[in-house]
């Protein structure tokens, strides 16, 4: 089952005030959230 990440207006500016080496592997992250939305180690 996969999902539909939505990310809000304020948390995509706060993704663009990151360092650009570091925009990819945020994104990346989030995108793999809609095949695993509980990936190890997070809280429930």
């Amino acid at each position: 089952m996969s999902y539909t990440v939505q990310i809000s207006a304020t948390a995509s500016k706060e993704i663009q005030s990151l360092p650009k080496q570091e925009i990819p592997k945020v994104i990346s992250k989030i995108e793999a959230l809609a095949s695993n939305p509980r990936p190890p180690g997070c809280k429930n």
